[in-house]
């Protein structure tokens, strides 16, 4: 029996917050957000002893824009370079990471042999459900992208 005391608010006010979110996935399913996607980088700073870095969050987001907080399982990531000379890699290295609380991160970074970057060539970071027929919460889920782009300028 519910009483009205301050405890027993507090766990309706928790389970509803639960049932709105766990309503709204339902609904309409959940996006990946990243925290950028993308970014422009002069040749002249890929093609050195240390060039930089990109960090992206990830986060997994419900159909109100809400973190789905909930979610500790996994993503799938992928990293890929248009680049002749160019390298990509991904930080932690795992292409199967788990989210926590509903959010990643990773660092890509950038390196190269030879002649290195040219204009035009770009790196690209893919985020995508796991492989598993049920997606996440049962919804498959669209991939978000984040793409460097290498360019003469700076």
């Amino acid at each position: 029996m519910i009483n009205n005391s301050a405890d027993d608010l507090e766990l309706v006010a928790a389970l509803e917050a639960k049932f709105t979110q766990l309503q709204r996935v339902i609904s309409g399913g959940c996006t990946f957000s990243l925290s950028k996607t993308t970014q422009s980088r002069a040749i002249a700073t890929l093609n050195v002893a240390v060039p930089p870095t990109d960090t992206i969050v990830i986060s997994l987001l419900d159909s109100g824009g809400k973190l789905c907080s909930w979610y500790n399982g996994p993503i799938k990531l992928a990293i890929a370079e248009t680049a002749t000379n160019g390298t990509a890699a991904i930080s932690p290295a795992s292409t199967t990471p788990n989210m926590t609380n509903g959010v990643y991160t990773v660092v890509v970074s950038y390196g190269y042999s030879s002649t290195g970057w040219a204009n035009g060539d770009a790196a690209t970071l893919t985020v995508s459900d796991p492989d598993t027929p049920a997606g996440i919460a049962g919804r498959a889920i669209s991939d978000a992208t984040f793409v460097m782009s290498a360019i003469t300028g700076s």
